[in-house]
């Protein structure tokens, strides 16, 4: 055995911090996966309100059937894009509440920093 390797018998707590990362990831992309589809949606409901914009400008365009299919179509993507914002925010809490759990962060140092003696106080 290499006398420069030891090894140390560990406890069962070992698993837990990359437990608590492998949360915060999997919170992450949740959060992602979330954001995008709220973009999605933003991008069907500015393409379903552009006809309904050219119907109230130019009434005879569309006609009404067609004109209330597309009404209820953007009323129902304005609504998944509400219930897709919610989704975002409680991704976004879980996050924050895996971090927050992970427990403070530690203070790194630079090499050069922790090199230099303490500065001397001055009378």
């Amino acid at each position: 055995m290499d006398q420069g390797f030891i090894t140390v018998p560990g406890s069962g707590r070992a698993n837990q911090p990359s437990a608590r990362l492998q949360a915060i990831f999997n919170a992450d992309s949740a959060r992602a996966r979330a954001r995008g589809r709220r973009h999605t949606l933003v991008a069907v409901l500015g393409g379903l309100g552009l006809p309904l914009w050219v119907a109230e400008v130019w009434p005879g365009w569309l006609r009404p059937e067609l004109r209330s299919v597309a009404a209820a179509a953007w009323a129902l993507s304005f609504v998944a894009v509400l219930v897709a914002l919610g989704a975002e925010a409680i991704a976004h809490l879980r996050r924050g509440r895996e971090i927050a759990g992970l427990g403070p962060l530690p203070v790194l140092r630079s090499r050069a920093a922790a090199c230099t003696p303490p500065a001397e106080e001055e009378d």
